[in-house]
């Protein structure tokens, strides 16, 4: 050691790992402010509802995936399912777990949700939930899309009949299978917590079959429903280009907002940005995810339930709908419809 020098302690630099946390910091801020502006920062020029289109489902139907085509114009808005907004505390939740809406036709009163689905048609409604997969800075035009309104579907049409609307089907224990497995499902109205076992799952399955097969009956036989374009997921996996060929035309035939839309076709190969998992390798596994999973008395119940309805026209034990989506409205229509002081097959479980 050199005479008159101090003998000195190793200093580690701190520097790197402090940039690195402060880095994070100014990032989680960021996405916190971007979170909280972007519905401000963004604009929606026109309000006039012919400028929107309605597209609704049951949940796990895929329509997230098909809104996200339909918004990848670069002029089109994504709305977000804002009917999740009538139960706040509970969207960022991110599950299933919201109250059932009941059917309502024209003329019902819907309360705080209608002025917010009108709201969200006309482009006013602005919030970090509904924004929160939309890309569009100049919007002039917008696609709304919901996964709890099925049952109001008529109120929807009657009260804005300038809007085109979409009707997404997909097989109702495919659905329900999805919506169970993610434990995003009940045993029945009653709102029993969802057990592990097997039997509790089955019955799960079958009572969200109900409610799905009521809901759909009702919209789809309802005559304010008349110019709703029905659609379904197997049929937009198989053949994406022709399901949205059919929607061009459907939009367009709305009014000028839709003419120069453009979408883009290459997205159909995206996931969605509420896919949970997409192990399967071809259309056919996205198709059938289900049929391996039950036995053959649960499918015959949750199919039972789907003819309490007369939609044993569209759908039956296999994983592919019967008819052509243009032949569905008609033979649900021409099929049994369910009497009033008949009890559902979810009443009798």
């Amino acid at each position: 050691m050199l005479s008159g020098s101090r003998s000195m302690t190793p200093v580690f630099d701190d520097t790197p790992c402090l940039v690195s946390l402060i880095r994070r910091g100014l990032a989680a801020a960021r996405w916190h402010l971007n979170r909280q502006i972007r519905p401000v920062a963004r604009h929606d020029v026109h309000h006039d509802l012919a400028r929107a289109a309605y597209l609704t489902s049951w949940q796990r139907s895929g329509s997230t995936w098909l809104s996200e085509v339909i918004a990848s114009d670069p002029r089109t808005r994504f709305v977000f399912e804002p009917a999740n907004l009538r139960q706040v505390p509970l969207i960022t939740t991110g599950g299933g777990d919201r109250d059932p809406l009941n059917l309502a036709g024209p003329g019902d009163d819907l309360g705080v949700l209608g002025q917010i689905l009108l709201d969200a048609l006309s482009g006013r409604l602005k919030d970090p939930w509904t924004e929160k997969f939309d890309r569009t800075l100049w919007a002039t035009r917008r696609i709304v899309k919901d996964v709890d309104t099925v049952p109001v579907l008529p109120w929807i049409a009657a009260a804005a009949p300038d809007v085109p609307l979409i009707l997404l089907l997909r097989h109702p224990i495919a659905t329900a299978h999805s919506l169970v497995d993610l434990g995003w499902s009940r045993r029945s109205s009653d709102r029993t917590t969802l057990g592990d076992s097997a039997a509790e799952k089955a019955e799960a399955l079958i009572a969200e079959v109900a409610r799905w097969s009521e809901a759909y009956s009702w919209a789809i036989r309802h005559d304010a429903c008349d110019k709703v374009l029905i659609l379904t997921y197997e049929a937009t996996v198989r053949d994406p280009r022709r399901q949205l060929d059919l929607i061009r035309d459907h939009l367009q035939r709305s009014g000028q907002a839709w003419a120069n839309w453009t979408p883009n076709e290459a997205r159909f190969a995206d996931p969605s940005s509420t896919t949970y998992r997409r192990d399967q390798a071809s259309s056919a596994e996205w198709i059938d995810s289900w049929s391996a999973h039950y036995d053959d008395v649960t499918i015959e119940r949750a199919m039972a339930a789907v003819a309490d309805h007369g939609l044993n026209v569209v759908y039956d034990r296999g994983p592919e709908p019967l008819l052509a989506d243009a032949a569905i409205r008609d033979a649900v229509r021409a099929s049994r419809q369910p009497t009033r002081d008949q009890p559902s097959h979810e009443e009798e479980l």
